[in-house]
């Protein structure tokens, strides 16, 4: 079995984000994501991160989502999959 790691940068400045409201240009913590390998559940990104890394064991056909658990998003700077 084969490994993929994402790799996702976020940041707490409004000038990178979309702004809804007034209460959005001060709290950008956004909310947490769900990461599913398949449909299940393998792991969070919790609210409020900058630099998450994590790996997980892969095969051809896997499928991942990552799924935010609410509307309040988060300013991703970076992504990659390696």
């Amino acid at each position: 079995m084969e490994s993929v790691c994402f790799k996702i940068k976020s940041a707490r400045d409004f000038t990178r984000c979309h702004i809804n409201n007034e209460y959005s240009m001060h709290h950008f913590d956004g909310s947490p994501i769900d990461i599913l390998q398949n449909g299940i559940l393998v792991s969070n990104i919790p609210a409020g991160f900058s630099d998450f890394h994590e790996c997980y064991g892969w095969q051809k056909d896997d499928i991942f989502e990552l799924r935010p658990q609410n509307n309040d998003g988060v300013s991703k700077l970076k992504f990659s999959i390696s």
